[in-house]
């Protein structure tokens, strides 16, 4: 017999509808329920049939003792330990997403710094594939689609887990109530996301090898359509080399609230650290042809150029990522004379488009809202 759970704090914090779902998944019937109280559930298998009683109300002063009871039933069911099964139940509406560091130390600790690496990399590991499953694209360089970043505040870290260095995320997923019926369209989201991290990663260690051989960026751009991004080399590439790992592995367990009708799909993706080099080179290669949309651009001008009459073309010295660079914008006549204006006065200006490599410098294509810094006052 395994250790008893005897914490009232950690029984306390399983709710009646996780311990419900856990039990139907795991093959219980409810074969009675008394409302507000208490319902039985039941399972038949080769030793016979076992009961359990679970409480539906939390707040019943003996609610930690009928849990503790449930686990104990559950203990012998399924002969693993109570501390395993409360952990699968606490998690039973969740996609479990373990990302594993190894070294050759195979130490259970990591410095500070590199455990501060991993959580960052791994949360714009996440950020990578919702962004690619709103829309699939090369790169996204600053603003985010907002369905990717609401669907970050939603997701938590669980217990860091043995085995080398592991930390959990754990993505909710809303329950499965639908018909049998079934297309990848019905699917949540969160559940969207899930199933395009880990395309994307098993396309992006097939990319990195097919690439490495043939010295071709195709794999890569092959990759695209199925989460691969500039956005995900870089947070894979960032998470080996600022962990100092040899092997990085993300793995998943999907919730049993809800089926994973795709077999292709794979559970664990092992990638090592000889394909950092081919994720950079295509991570570089992508942002020198990739379209940045949205782009807020602001500087002052250091150039100008017009034709006696109509549109015109400046030049605005400002950041691009992280570095002072010329842009070339070119503007409406009503804009253009602010911008004359602008570049005597030496006034800032700000403007907002997409950004494209063009030679060695930078252009602003399809500029809005062009205004000098002055003219908020």
């Amino acid at each position: 017999m395994k250790a008893s759970i005897q914490d009232k704090d950690a029984l306390c914090s399983l709710l009646p509808l996780n311990a419900a779902t856990y039990l139907r998944t795991r093959g219980w019937n409810e074969v009675k329920r008394e409302q507000h109280r208490y319902s039985l559930w039941n399972r038949k298998d080769d030793r016979g049939v076992f009961e359990t009683v679970l409480p539906l109300e939390h707040e019943f002063r003996d609610y930690t003792v009928r849990i503790a009871e449930v686990l104990y039933t559950l203990e012998i069911v399924e002969e693993r330990s109570q501390l395993e099964i409360l952990r699968d139940m606490m998690t039973t509406s969740s996609d479990v997403i373990r990302i594993r560091t190894e070294r050759d130390s195979k130490e259970d600790s990591v410095p500070i710094e590199s455990g501060v690496a991993l959580v960052k990399n791994a949360r714009d590991l996440l950020l990578a594939a919702a962004c690619s499953t709103v829309a699939p694209r090369a790169y996204y360089p600053t603003r985010k689609p907002d369905e990717a970043l609401k669907y970050l505040e939603n997701l938590r870290m669980g217990q860091t887990e043995r085995g080398s260095f592991v930390i959990t995320l754990l993505s909710p997923v809303t329950p499965d109530l639908q018909a049998p019926a079934y297309s990848d369209n019905t699917d949540p989201f969160e559940r969207r996301v899930t199933k395009t991290l880990m395309r994307a990663l098993a396309a992006l260690r097939e990319a990195a090898e097919e690439s490495a051989a043939t010295g071709s960026i195709k794999p890569f751009e092959t990759a695209m359509s199925l989460g691969v991004s500039v956005n995900l080399c870089d947070a894979l590439a960032n998470l080996q080399e600022e962990t100092k790992a040899d092997t990085l592995e993300v793995g998943i367990s999907w919730a049993p609230v809800r089926m994973v009708h795709e077999e292709t799909i794979q559970n664990r993706v092992t990638i090592t650290k000889d394909a950092v080099p081919v994720m950079r080179e295509a991570s570089r290669v992508f942002k020198s042809v990739a379209t940045q949309e949205g782009v807020s651009l602001r500087g002052f001008i250091t150039e100008l150029h017009r034709e006696p009459q109509g549109e015109g073309t400046v030049l605005i010295a400002g950041i691009v990522e992280g570095s002072l660079r010329n842009v070339r914008v070119t503007l409406s006549s009503s804009d253009y004379d602010r911008a004359i204006q602008a570049h005597r006065d030496t006034i800032a200006v700000r403007c907002e488009g997409d950004l494209v490599r063009e030679g060695r410098g930078y252009r602003l294509r399809n500029p809005r809202g062009f205004a000098m810094e002055a003219s908020e006052d």
